[in-house]
């Protein structure tokens, strides 16, 4: 047995082992991926909350220093305009006035601030800023700084605030507010001191600004402003004993909250505290201050959580990669045992082409012995193969220079090809020269040593004679100008004549000699020089590349002849024009008939113009018939898939819905043949090629065909080719139609035995066209496959072959045409007779040809052979049978639907409002205008033919409403032209679908252009496994379902939780509501409440 299969195996098992590697590496990344983005999700959320209560606190502190702030503004205005206070200080100040009576109702009114609103202490100083009064002499004491601000006071009159600072007596902190004291004299007014009042920060402000409401480990608020080059931490800090107005940084360390904060960020930010920790924080400035308040947390602190659930995550990573790994060996031992079994078939396979290809094949070791030679080979030197075995080729065919080649292949371990060698037959000399191709490639062991030899020869004979006929054809061709019918003649650019043929002198009645000194408007009627000077001027500079005319000449005698003008330009390299090339014929006699022709030429356009006009009313009258089939066809089809997904109904009810439905397709199947024939007859016929997936279109195809196959128990295989490309370019819809036409006739016509389906590579040129050359009685075999080349050049050969009835020979002609049928007890009445006629035409179109060998009662075989260029494919895996869609997630979608027929509006809306669609209708196209702008629906269905304002012109209307001008519309018709979708998609429509409208490519539609997720059967089946059983919920109001609505698509996880108590406690029919919704909002489930609120909430819509 012959191994020509090993190291192409061993590389697919290699390929292989590389896909489950690749597969394990995939499903690695993937669940580490799963838990990076649950990692990241996660610490997006803590972010967000952590973000939400520093920016409260921060917000609540600075409100409070805020108004602290006020108080005490309000504090030394009171005194400032209090009348008493004022005259008594001016007593005291200005007039001199020191009695103890003025003296002591000063203290007391100062006194009765500082214990009212807890000030450390007042004092009272004339205009050159000297201490006069004071609650507590000792504790003031007026330094550079203090002095300032009462300048300030003094000179404005208003009240100064000022910022803390570091008493050098006490060596505390204080904060003062400047209340200057003006009293009136003759109209003006007159600053006569000022009361300080000092408030210590330590009582209220930094106690205030330190406290922390939730509990917290590294949680503070800080007080900061800017001192030239540096920011100056103003309160106490939480982890720093002893800052307050002594410590400070500088400016330059920009990513210290407290730096941003005086160069004016506010806001969340993240960077480092003073401790160089990492912080979250929150700044927001103090409003009419240089102060700024800052809110912070430790990152530490706030995802410490998340450390914890890393660690979960990778250890459960781990073990689910190991299983992983453990699945893809499982896989990988199971492929190996399949590996070596399909290695004994394949091997048996090649044995089978080995022995029966017509090429001549012998395999010989690295000595040149012969291994094993196939029949061919065998019967070629007129020996059994066995007669070979064991002996040397040069043995029996000795030859030094082909030993020479032998030997040198050995060597170097490169292949050796020749082409056409001659050959002489001593054995057989009658057979004359052939000639022959022949190869000798060498085979590596697994070593890489070359241990075999593959030596093939194939005769070309008749090829290379060919190629001598057509040589000696050439040959022949150079000698046709001098002797050619027609006149011919060579010009040059200024009109003379450089040569002519015999056939040109006769026309002219001139010699040779006599024209070569002659110009060519010597012989030109003057009516046509300027015409054809004006062409050649052109033709000289490219404006054109010929012209044809036919003009009047001067013959030599002096009559007047007709002559048929062909005039080209020959060019040097340079694209420069050398001469003119012209071809003259003369049409005097044809130009003399014309005139007797004219009348029949007259009947002959108006039989054509008649003809034409029937074409154009057939067309009109299909495609009018078409739009009014369909249009009852799409209620009778729409209303079968409505009610096929009825789960009320029983299964008798849903077969006898199938039977209407395929009864309801096979119209429609009859109306489309006999729409393509039409178009294929108006030469209107036009191929879609796109890339697609062969071997799926084919498993399609085989998977219908067996159902019918076992319906009337005969068998059917399927023999594809093991080298047939994955991906290839072509129209599949109209292979996909001539496939199913021929395997569905042969069904039809197989009463007993079976059916098969072979797909193979072409091995080259495809046979003839049926007409050119009819098929012998016997009828014509498709090519062989015998010594096909890799690839085969593209071209696809497909053969059905059965075992029916099959078709006497002077029949076979007839099958090809439109509306016959050949007549069977069995099959009688079944089809249109149209099939093989449009199935024929189709592979023409498609560049090749429907070719039939029959033998009545034995069976037929049917084939063809087409070009499919091979693509790049990515294989996608199947995912199985769809699953029934109840409705889709997300907000409530509305649908318009325009249509003018109750029954078409119905067969889309029932099956959109079993899905959850909101649904509108309008009636015409002007409702359809109206009901858009009132309804602002997400999508529109359009029927284009409708009564007063028609489809498109809806549409139009539509595109030119400013709010509308972005709404997806979908055309409905029930004509299917091309001319009909692209002149939809031109009024401006977003796509179209046909009717009958197919439920699936409805489906298709909807999630293409809402981008809508489905929840299939399966879905709600799984949730309901894991939830409260429908029948045990006691749903409460529509209202309750309303506010629980408003709450989920909020996210509001605590309002849910108290809504859910409310409800428990409210009513007992609602306990078990409340508890379920509370557990799973505790939970976290926040996806769950949602659907499951959603789906209470459409119930009470409906």
């Amino acid at each position: 047995m012959i191994a020509f299969h090993t190291d192409a195996d061993i590389a697919g098992k290699s390929k292989f082992f590389k896909i489950l590697i690749s597969l394990f590496l995939v499903l690695s990344a993937g669940i580490i991926m799963s838990g990076i983005l649950y990692y990241r999700s996660h610490e997006k959320e803590i972010r967000h909350n952590s973000e939400d209560v520093l920016r409260s606190v921060a917000q609540l502190k600075a409100e409070q220093i805020i108004r602290w702030r006020r108080e005490r503004l309000g504090d030394a205005s009171v005194i400032s305009k209090e009348l008493l206070f004022l005259e008594s200080a001016d007593a005291w100040l200005c007039r001199n006035e020191k009695t103890e009576q003025i003296r002591d109702r000063l203290l007391n009114r100062m006194e009765i601030t500082k214990q009212s609103y807890g000030y450390q202490s007042l004092a009272m100083l004339d205009n050159a800023g000297n201490v006069i009064l004071a609650t507590d002499n000792s504790s003031i004491l007026i330094g550079p700084q203090v002095f300032r601000l009462f300048e300030k006071a003094m000179n404005t009159g208003e009240i100064v605030f000022g910022d803390s600072f570091i008493c050098s007596l006490s060596k505390k902190i204080y904060i003062d507010i400047f209340a200057p004291l003006i009293v009136q004299r003759d109209e003006k007014t007159e600053s006569v001191g000022v009361v300080i009042l000092r408030t210590d920060p330590y009582e209220f402000l930094y106690p205030m600004i330190q406290s922390w409401a939730l509990p917290s480990r590294t949680s503070e608020t800080l007080l900061v402003r800017r001192d030239g080059d540096k920011v100056l931490y103003l309160n106490e800090l939480r982890h720093k004993a002893g800052a307050a107005l002594s410590f400070s940084m500088s400016i330059s360390e920009e990513n210290i909250p407290a730096v941003r904060a005086v160069m004016g960020q506010e806001g969340i930010i993240e960077g480092n505290d003073y401790r160089g920790v990492r912080v979250l924080a929150y700044i927001r400035k103090i409003p009419d201050s240089p102060w700024y308040i800052i809110a912070k947390t430790d990152t530490d602190e706030l995802f410490a959580s998340l450390q914890y659930q890393g660690f979960i995550f990778v250890f459960a990573a781990i073990i689910l990669i190991i299983l992983n790994g453990a699945v893809v060996l499982l896989m990988f031992n199971i492929r190996e045992k399949d590996f070596y079994h399909k290695l004994y078939k394949n091997t048996q396979l090649l044995e089978g082409i080995f022995e029966n290809t017509p090429v001549l094949f012998a395999y010989l070791n690295s000595q040149f012995d012969f291994i094993k030679v196939n029949h061919a080979y065998a019967k070629a030197d007129g020996h059994e193969p066995s007669f070979f075995q064991g002996r040397n080729h040069f043995d029996l065919f000795p030859n030094a220079e082909n030993e020479k080649i032998f030997r040198q292949v050995v060597e170097s371990g490169e292949p050796f090809f020749i082409y056409a060698k001659q050959f002489e037959d001593s054995k057989q000399p009658e057979r004359g020269i052939s000639y022959w191709d022949w190869s000798l490639i060498p085979i590596k062991d697994h070593s890489g040593s070359i241990n075999r030899l593959l030596l093939t020869l194939s005769d070309v004979t008749q090829r290379i004679r060919t190629e001598n006929a057509l040589r000696e054809s050439d040959e022949r061709f150079k000698n046709a100008f001098d002797t050619a019918a027609i006149g011919m003649c060579l010009v040059s650019l200024n009109r003379q004549f450089i040569k002519v043929n015999r056939s040109y002198c006769e026309i002219f009645g001139y010699s040779e000699q006599e024209l070569l000194s002659m110009d060519i408007h010597e012989v030109i009627h003057p009516d046509h020089s300027d015409a054809d000077s004006d062409n050649m001027r052109r033709l000289r500079d490219g404006e054109i590349p010929y012209f044809y005319m036919e003009k009047r000449y001067i013959r030599k005698d002096g009559r007047i002849i007709w002559g048929l003008l062909a005039v080209s330009v020959v060019r040097d390299e340079q694209n420069k024009p050398l001469h003119f090339i012209g071809q003259l014929q003369d049409i005097t006699a044809r130009k003399t008939a014309e005139e007797k022709l004219r009348r029949a030429k007259a009947w002959a356009e108006e039989r054509s113009h008649a003809a034409d006009a029937a074409n154009r009313s057939k067309s009109e009258f299909l495609a009018n018939m078409s739009h009014e089939l369909r249009t009852p066809l799409n209620g009778i089809l729409g209303y079968t898939q409505i009610l096929g997904r009825d789960d009320s109904l029983t299964e008798e009810q849903l077969k006898g819905i199938e039977i209407i439905h395929q009864c309801g397709r096979h119209l429609l199947l009859l109306i489309n043949d006999i729409l393509d024939l039409s178009k294929i007859e108006a030469n209107k016929m036009e191929l879609e090629p796109t890339d697609f997936s062969l071997l799926s279109c084919l498993s399609s195809i085989v998977e219908i065909i067996q159902i019918r196959a076992q319906k009337k128990e005969i068998r059917f295989t399927y023999t594809p080719s093991a080298d047939l490309p994955e991906g290839v370019y072509g129209d599949e819809k109209r292979l996909r139609q001539v496939l199913l036409n021929l395997l569905g006739n042969a069904v039809k016509f197989t009463q007993k035995g079976g059916i098969e389906l072979r797909v193979n590579l072409s091995p080259g040129p495809s046979p003839k066209r049926r007409g050119e050359s009819p098929p012998s009685p016997q009828g014509c075999s498709p090519p062989s496959l015998a010594g096909k080349g890799a690839g085969g050049l593209g071209r696809i050969l497909f053969e059905i072959e059965d075992t029916g009835v099959g078709i006497p020979y002077e029949k076979t002609e007839d099958i090809f045409l439109p509306f016959h049928q050949i007549r069977d007890k069995e099959t009688e009445n079944e089809g249109t007779g149209l099939g093989l006629a449009i199935s024929q035409k189709l592979v023409r179109i498609m560049g090749g040809e429907l070719w039939v060998r029959s033998v009545p009662n034995q069976g037929s075989v049917f084939w063809f052979e087409i070009y499919l260029p091979e693509i790049t494919w990515k294989t996608i895996s199947n995912i199985g049978k769809p699953k029934k869609i109840l409705a889709y997630k997300g907000k409530k979608r509305k649908i318009l639907i325009a249509d003018d027929v109750l029954f078409n509006r119905i067969v889309l809306r029932s099956p959109l409002l079993k899905m959850g669609f909101d649904v509108c209708e309008a009636v015409n196209g002007q409702d359809a205008v109206a009901k858009a702008i009132e309804y602002q629906p997400d999508l529109i269905f359009m029927d284009l033919m409708m009564p007063e304002t028609d489809g498109f012109e809806a549409t139009r209307q539509i595109r030119q409403i400013p709010e509308l001008k972005d709404m997806m519309i979908i055309a409905c018709s029930a004509r299917v032209s091309n001319q009909t979708r692209e002149e939809s998609l031109a009024a401006g429509c977003d796509d179209y679908i046909s009717k009958p409208v197919d439920f699936n490519q409805l489906t298709t539609l909807l999630q293409t252009f809402l981008k809508t997720e489905w929840i299939y059967e399966e879905d709600e089946k799984n949730i309901s496994q894991t939830s409260v059983p429908m029948q045990e919920l006691r749903v409460p109001p529509k209202e309750e379902i309303e506010k629980l609505f408003i709450l989920a698509m909020k996210g509001d996880i605590r309002g849910i939780q108290k809504q859910a108590e409310e409800l428990q406690s409210a009513d007992s029919q609602f306990t078990a509501f409340g508890k379920k919704l509370y557990h799973m909002a505790k939970d976290l489930r926040i996806k769950e409440i949602q659907k499951l609120i959603s789906r209470y909430k459409d119930e009470r819509d409906e």
